[in-house]
């Protein structure tokens, strides 16, 4: 009789191991699920922040809206000013060349980037990788005629936190080397720079958006 009873002891207790050790099973694996959901959140949350944003000099910078000022074609490409500001888009007038003449700029604003962007072909402006090009690059030179490339970018930044962006102020600073690339969805444009500014220092980001042409 002992025996028997020594036997049953045993078989519980190694039920009771058993089932044990497939709880801590169990519990392992909704443990690692669990830590694979967190590390993808926090991935996906990091890749969030990396879009529509600017980084200069270690400081970064939200942007919010983009503009398009779409050229006469060329020769060869197709052309477009693009606009991308952490404020708003207005028009005023200034003289150039000793003419009246309406401008877009940017107010409200701390950071607005512009560049002059060409494509290859006359019907329209398209998506592609774009490569720094001299401000005195002719772009109805045949042997560019099959490139993309981007001139006369400026970055301009309110360094001296006054609410406004001042051209007398040394605020706006000279794109001289680096690339872009632009991707087309319907009218939302994605565009990725990766700029060297004439003072040495360098500004990368995105923006995704619905760029007004005007």
């Amino acid at each position: 009789m002992a025996e028997n009873n020594e036997l049953l002891l045993n078989r519980t207790k190694n039920s009771l191991l058993k089932g044990i050790w497939k709880l801590k099973k169990v519990f392992s694996i909704v443990l690692t699920m669990l830590v694979l959901l967190a590390c993808s959140s926090e991935d996906s949350s990091n890749e969030d922040k990396t879009d529509n944003q600017v980084n200069y000099d270690g400081t970064t910078y939200e942007l919010s809206a983009g503009l398009e000022e779409v050229f006469q074609p060329d020769d060869n490409h197709s052309s477009s000013q693009i606009n991308i500001t952490n404020g708003e888009f207005y028009t005023t007038q200034v003289v150039l060349f000793g003419n009246l003449t309406w401008i877009w700029r940017a107010r409200e604003a701390s950071v607005w980037l512009y560049v002059n962007m060409y494509s290859p072909g006359t019907t329209e402006f398209s998506e592609g990788t774009f490569s720094f090009a001299p401000r005195e690059t002719d772009e109805d030179d045949p042997a560019l005629a099959n490139t993309y490339f981007f001139k006369k970018g400026k970055f301009a930044i309110d360094l001296n936190n006054d609410g406004q962006i001042e051209s007398d102020d040394n605020e706006f600073l000279e794109v001289i080397g680096g690339t872009m690339t632009l991707t087309q969805n319907g009218a939302v444009y994605t565009v990725t720079f990766n700029w060297t500014l004439e003072n040495g220092v360098n500004a990368t980001g995105s923006f995704t958006g619905d760029f007004n042409q005007v």
